[in-house]
């Protein structure tokens, strides 16, 4: 269970701030299999707060411009800085099934720099306006005693741009503040036409992880109610494929049914399935933010 109110603060016209209280609790019943050896009770409870607390504000302003279809540009800037609060609270004895079984206690502020850019003009006898260009940057800081010698997270950049309504560009980026310099990037394009086909790659680097690969994924409506879905993942280090799927989707309005074959080194599945009511994803491979 994860229960949170949330509720607006009054510092002034001008600022923006909210605060959000939330209480997180697991209950788990435990059983033992096979060679199991548990030390301790059957049940387990474990119970946290969660706090969090920001303060920004947003400016915009407006820019007549003359290029082309272009005769206006908006530029959106909000800074902010928040505070996210967990108590760092013992539980190596708690089953690991996924990362929500581990909470890791926090105690940072975060500040960061948002701007937003849209264009507007008119286009084939119609106004129009659309996002353009987006830059995000943020770092935290981490007050935690034991981070003492390391407190500042890395300084985390992400970027986006449309050149057409269509088509986007993405890059994230981590860069270390200790001299171990970029320890992650992405950089994403993908493209989605009126029907709804989709082409997409992006390449992914992590340093932690030692990730350096490299995805490929369209989608293709055929005729009819007829997709065709294909994703592939290559490891750039390795020369290996990751990761292969193909599908075939026949979707109608309430239901749809998949054929689909998934390659991983050593295995090979085809897969049968059907979907009630388009729910969940079946290709797996859709572009967010489209």
């Amino acid at each position: 269970l994860f229960p949170r109110l949330s509720m607006p603060l009054p510092l002034g016209d001008y600022l923006e701030s909210t605060a959000t209280v939330g209480v997180r609790d697991t209950a788990y019943l435990i059983h033992e299999y096979g060679n199991g050896n548990r030390n301790g009770s059957d049940t387990e409870n474990r119970f946290l707060v969660d706090l969090k607390v920001g303060v920004g504000t947003t400016m915009i302003r407006d820019f007549n411009v003359h290029l082309r279809n272009v005769s206006s540009w908006s530029h959106t800037l909000r800074p902010y800085v928040n505070y996210h609060y967990i108590p760092d609270v013992d539980q190596t004895n708690l089953p690991q099934f996924d990362n929500v079984d581990n909470i890791a206690g926090q105690s940072l502020v975060t500040y960061g720099l948002d701007n937003f850019f849209k264009i507007s003009g008119r286009e084939n006898n119609r106004d129009y306006q659309r996002r353009y260009a987006y830059l995000k940057i943020r770092q935290s800081y981490d007050l935690r005693s034991q981070q003492s010698d390391t407190p500042l997270t890395p300084v985390y950049m992400e970027i986006g741009y449309w050149p057409l309504r269509e088509f986007r560009i993405i890059y994230k980026t981590d860069v270390d503040m200790y001299g171990e310099g970029v320890i992650y990037h992405s950089l994403e394009a993908g493209y989605r036409n009126s029907r709804g086909d989709t082409l997409s790659t992006d390449y992914l680097y992590r340093k932690a992880e030692n990730i350096n690969s490299i995805n490929l994924s369209a989608k293709v409506h055929l005729f009819y109610n007829l997709l065709a879905g294909y994703s592939i993942e290559r490891s750039i280090k390795d020369s290996k494929t990751v990761e292969e799927n193909i599908a075939l989707i026949y979707q109608p309005s309430c239901w749809s049914v998949e054929l689909s074959s998934n390659y991983t080194p050593g295995n090979q599945k085809i897969t049968l399935m059907f979907t009630l009511a388009n729910i969940g994803n079946p290709l797996g491979i859709d572009l967010p933010g489209f």
